[in-house]
């Protein structure tokens, strides 16, 4: 198997994910068993829908710092990738900053790094849906912040 390519599993065994080794991307797992057929699969449309345990946006303002929630909404600003340079340690950072809304109310997202490559230039008005992303709070301000263990789909 390859990284980042896709493939079918036939007669693979999906069970609850074992949280003590999960990587909080997924719920389920696949066991391979002997009998397991694995092919690689291409296709311009293939694009399988990612399941979340979603947090209304008004009440993510409640909950503490450090905290991990999913989230769904509209992409209503797109602040496009920009990179600076950090003071104190010299590291370069790209960010790309947007702002989602929700039937209960809007938050900032902020997507760090590497994650900022997997985001579409055109996404004003999309729907996105991210999984595992960070509650941080700055003084009074509240963003979402992605980091290695976030994904997203946006459609």
């Amino acid at each position: 198997m390859t990284l980042k390519k896709n493939i079918t599993i036939q007669s693979g065994d999906v069970r609850m994910a074992n949280q003590n080794f999960n990587s909080s991307q997924s719920i389920y797992e696949i066991r391979l068993i002997p009998s397991s057929i694995i092919n690689s699969y291409k296709s311009a449309s293939f694009n399988p829908v990612i399941q979340i345990k979603q947090h209304q946006i008004i009440n993510i303002y409640n909950l503490f710092h450090g905290s991990h929630v999913d989230v769904q909404g509209t992409i209503v600003y797109d602040n496009e990738t920009t990179a600076n340079i950090s003071q104190s340690t010299g590291q370069s950072h790209t960010r790309r900053s947007i702002k989602i809304k929700g039937d209960t109310g809007s938050i900032n997202v902020t997507i760090w790094n590497e994650k900022t490559e997997e985001i579409p230039e055109q996404i004003t008005n999309k729907t996105i849906r991210i999984r595992n992303v960070k509650i941080n709070h700055y003084h009074d301000y509240i963003t979402l912040n992605s980091y290695d263990r976030t994904i997203r789909q946006i459609y």
